[in-house]
């Protein structure tokens, strides 16, 4: 009897976090990034489709592109790749 006590207990306590939990469509706004990169880039919009995905514009050269995190290291490191153009005037320190 108190083993079956003891896993309902256990069983309740995980329903509980589960609940409380955001789905991940509204976890970046519950919890902004704190990426040191974002701030390198204007956050302008959050992309409609939800995730990590949002429009930025960078704060150097005024590029603008939706997408994630990556994008903005990869512009910022001057890696052109992925539909993402480089950096012109970003001071070498950046990354």
């Amino acid at each position: 009897m108190e083993e079956r006590q003891s896993q309902m207990m256990v069983d309740l306590v995980a329903a509980i976090k589960m609940a409380m939990t955001p789905p991940p469509s509204m976890y970046h706004i519950l919890h902004p990034p704190t990426n040191p990169y974002w701030r390198y880039v204007k956050k302008i919009e959050d992309y409609s489709g939800g995730g990590g995905s949002r429009k930025w514009k960078c704060n150097f050269c005024g590029y603008e592109k939706t997408g994630f995190l990556i994008r903005v290291k990869d512009h910022l490191a001057r890696i052109a790749c992925r539909d993402t153009g480089s950096c012109k005037e970003d001071p070498n320190d950046v990354c």
